[in-house]
C-alpha cells in the first residue's frame, strides 16, 4: 500500500472538482468590478487563480473608436459590460502594478503606434524589433515614451519628461529635410533614436533596396506620416507632430514660415475638418496642401484685414 501516501504521486484531480471550482470562480468575477484596458475588436483579459479569462466587450462604443481604459462586468459567460471609463488616477495606479520600459516611438501603423526600445541594455527585456505600443496618446516620431507590459501587450503609460524634447523635434526637423541617416548630426540623440531615424528613413526611399530590374516600383507614400509629410511639403510647410482623433480624422500641428499652425483633416483625402482659423464654413473646400496657401496670404495680408 505504499505510495497512497508520503511521497507518491498525488492522484489526478477530479474533473468534476475542477469544473466546481471554475464554476465558483465565474460566479466570483461576475460579482466584481475590475478595471481593464480594451483596444477596439479585442477582448478584455483578468486573471484569476493563475487561469485567465477572455471576455467579449458589451457597449464598447461608449470608449469611442479608440478604446481606452474602463471599468467592467461580467454580465453573462464570456461577456462583460462597460461600467464606466477608467479615472486617470485608476489607471496609473493599475499601471504601476506592471514592469515599465522606455521606447522611442515610430510610426503609427494599422491604429497602434509602434515603438523600439530605447535601452536594449535592460537585463528584464530584450526586443531586437519594434512592438506595438497599445493606446497610445499624443505621440510624435523620436520622442522617448513609458509603457507597461502585462504579459502580452504594452500599455502607453506616458511621455519621458526626463528627455529633452529639443531632440525629438531636432529629428523631425532633419527628416522633414530628408537629411541621409549618414549625415544626419542631432546632439544628445541616442543610438535606439538614430535608429528608429534610420528605420524611417529607409522606408521613405524603398527605391534604394528594390530590385533595379524590377517594374512598377513607384513612390507613392504608404504611411499616414508620409503622406502627411508630402502634402505639406509640397506646399512648402513641415510636419511638426500628428494625432488620430477618430472617425477618420487626424490632427496635424505644421511649420509655416516660423510659425506653428493646427488642423484637423480627414486621413482618406486629407480634405479639412477644421482648418484652425475662419474659412466661413468652405473648410471642406481644401485640403492640407491648399490650406498652406491660404495661411501664407493670410499672413501676408494680415487676419484682421481678410476678405470672408
Amino acid at each position: 500500500m505504499s505510495g497512497e501516501h508520503g511521497g507518491g504521486k498525488q492522484p489526478p484531480p477530479d474533473p468534476l472538482s475542477l469544473i466546481d471550482r471554475f464554476a465558483n470562480d465565474e460566479q466570483s468575477v461576475a460579482r466584481e468590478i475590475f478595471l481593464a484596458p480594451y483596444v477596439p475588436g479585442s477582448k478584455v483579459r483578468i486573471k484569476l487563480r493563475g487561469v485567465v479569462w477572455e471576455l467579449s466587450v458589451k457597449d464598447a462604443h461608449v470608449l469611442g473608436d479608440k478604446g481606452g481604459f474602463a471599468l467592467f462586468q461580467m454580465t453573462e459567460p464570456n461577456q462583460a459590460t462597460v461600467v464606466d471609463k477608467a479615472k486617470r488616477s485608476q489607471v496609473d495606479a493599475y499601471l504601476k502594478l506592471l514592469p515599465r520600459l522606455t521606447f522611442v516611438s515610430i510610426d503609427e501603423y494599422q491604429h497602434h503606434w509602434w515603438g523600439l526600445q530605447a535601452n536594449p541594455s535592460d537585463s528584464r527585456f530584450q526586443l531586437a524589433q519594434p512592438v506595438p505600443i497599445l493606446l497610445a496618446e499624443q505621440c510624435g516620431a523620436f520622442e522617448q515614451i513609458h509603457a507597461r507590459f502585462d504579459g502580452s501587450s504594452f500599455w502607453y503609460q506616458s511621455v519621458n519628461r526626463r528627455r529633452d524634447p529639443k531632440i525629438a523635434r531636432n529629428l523631425r526637423k532633419a527628416f522633414n529635410d530628408d537629411v541621409c541617416p549618414d549625415e544626419l548630426h542631432v546632439p544628445g540623440a541616442v543610438p535606439s533614436e538614430l535608429l528608429v531615424y534610420k528605420i524611417l528613413w529607409n522606408d521613405r526611399h524603398p527605391e534604394l533596396f528594390a530590385d533595379p530590374n524590377a517594374t512598377g516600383r513607384g513612390a507613392a507614400p504608404r504611411t499616414d506620416l508620409e503622406r502627411l509629410r508630402m502634402a505639406l511639403t509640397h506646399a512648402g510647410a513641415e510636419l511638426d507632430r500628428y494625432q488620430h482623433a477618430g472617425n477618420n480624422i487626424v490632427n496635424v500641428r505644421y511649420v509655416l514660415d516660423g510659425q506653428t499652425h493646427t488642423a484637423n483633416v480627414r486621413l482618406d483625402d486629407l480634405t479639412l475638418v477644421s482648418a484652425g482659423v475662419c474659412l466661413s464654413g468652405r473648410d471642406a473646400d481644401f485640403d492640407l496642401t491648399s490650406l498652406v496657401g491660404v495661411m501664407r496670404e493670410f499672413a501676408r495680408v494680415g487676419y484682421g484685414d481678410r476678405h470672408e
